[in-house]
């Protein structure tokens, strides 16, 4: 039997054999083999672990199988015979049915073959699997009834051509699923993907108000790579920032610096300006009766199409000396920089305290140069974010 324990910051893996476990010493560990339990975990003897609470004895041997770094358990690629370690949140309730043990598979090996990446399990780090649906990968898992009735359907399909066999084995797996699928809670695929993206937002929008409601905690570089995580996810076209991207400004012969470039899926560039959410972006009086902009987004718009009108008269061989630049980024996404109209986006400044003459003159501005740049507020963002919520609980 195999049982899974956290003790602090380490998970441990407690064997108890059947027949004792002086055998394990004795034919694989004493004289340097290893010894794979259930077809899935590889242990040596440096992963033998032992303290006043576990200890090793006739009956029970225990196995270090991860610990904790950075609120997840870290379990050895080695461990699983996989290509790299294995990530599970620290809170979630870790049992054997994680690893096939059920099954006497190794899941988690078989699983990592098809994503063709490093498994994470739970929590909010970058491209890890939400637990409810690596729940749901495990219920799909055929069970060995599953297969034994599979297999006898498959055998029977072969030899009805030659004999009369005794049963309808394709009538009986047929039943056995028909019967499984009553009985087991079978999620919609789609509507998991869709309370993932609620999760999702939801978490995104909640991180955004809570940073407004302290935005003079945080420098401005901060706020801006804050704001940047989630601009890529607001606008998923977008698959990596670029930084002090430098070009050649052709007219007074000089380079020039952009702050800020997203790479699109492919390959496209456009401009970003992240300013901080105290920025003044509208006039408060009016001028001949209108709100216009104030000096911060005027000055926004200019440097912007400043920047689009260098990028559109880069030269070819530039383009391929910027993608040898950032080549370590872009063969990430098989990518290569293109230029081709590139745009611009603007976040800045709050407009929850306007008028309505205010929200009606921006809406113009915005509307002017709609053709060429975005510009939004910290609550139109918020906006965004409350819309794709409700998209997705709908």
């Amino acid at each position: 039997m195999i049982e899974i324990k956290k003790l602090d910051d380490k998970l441990i893996l407690i064997y108890s054999p059947q027949h004792g476990t002086e055998w394990i010493y004795e034919d694989y560990l004493d004289i340097g083999e290893d010894i794979t339990l259930k077809k899935i975990f590889n242990f040596t003897k440096q992963n033998l672990y032992e303290d006043s609470t576990y200890k090793n004895d006739d009956s029970f041997i225990n196995f270090l199988l991860g610990v904790v770094k950075e609120d997840y358990y870290y379990i050895p690629a080695q461990i699983l015979e996989l290509k790299n370690d294995v990530l599970i949140y620290k809170d979630i309730n870790i049992t054997p049915e994680y690893f096939g043990c059920n099954f006497a598979i190794n899941i988690l090996k078989l699983f990592e073959e098809i994503a063709g990446n490093q498994l994470i399990i739970g929590g909010n780090r970058a491209n890890s699997i939400p637990l409810y649906i690596f729940n749901n990968l495990l219920k799909s898992f055929p069970t060995q009834t599953e297969k034994k009735y599979y297999v006898r359907k498959r055998i029977s399909n072969i030899l009805n051509e030659y004999v009369d066999t005794t049963k309808n084995y394709g009538k009986l797996y047929n039943q056995y699923l028909e019967k499984r699928n009553k009985n087991t809670r079978i999620s919609n695929t789609i509507e998991s993907v869709k309370n993932y993206e609620k999760e999702k937002y939801s978490f995104v929008l909640s991180q955004l108000q809570m940073m407004l409601n302290t935005a003079d905690g945080y420098s401005e570089k901060t706020w801006q790579n804050k704001i940047l995580e989630i601009i890529t996810l607001v606008y998923p076209k977008y698959l990596v920032p670029i930084s002090e991207l430098r070009i050649k400004d052709k007219i007074l012969n000089k380079d020039r610096k952009i702050d800020i470039t997203l790479l699109d899926e492919n390959g496209n560039i456009d401009i970003v300006e992240i300013k901080t959410p105290e920025k003044i972006i509208l006039s408060q009086g009016q001028y001949r009766e209108n709100h216009i902009p104030a000096r911060e987004l005027s000055g926004s718009i200019m440097q912007l199409e400043k920047y689009i009108y260098h990028l559109n008269h880069i030269e070819i061989k530039e383009t391929e000396k910027l993608s040898k630049k950032y080549v370590n980024i872009l063969n990430k996404y098989n990518l290569k920089i293109q230029i081709t109209n590139p745009k611009g986006l603007i976040i800045a400044g709050r407009s929850h305290t306007w008028n309505k003459e205010q929200k009606l003159d921006f809406e113009i501005i915005k509307r002017k140069y709609a053709h060429v740049i975005d510009i939004i507020t910290y609550d139109d963002l918020i906006k965004r974010l409350e819309n794709l919520v409700m998209k997705f609980s709908n």
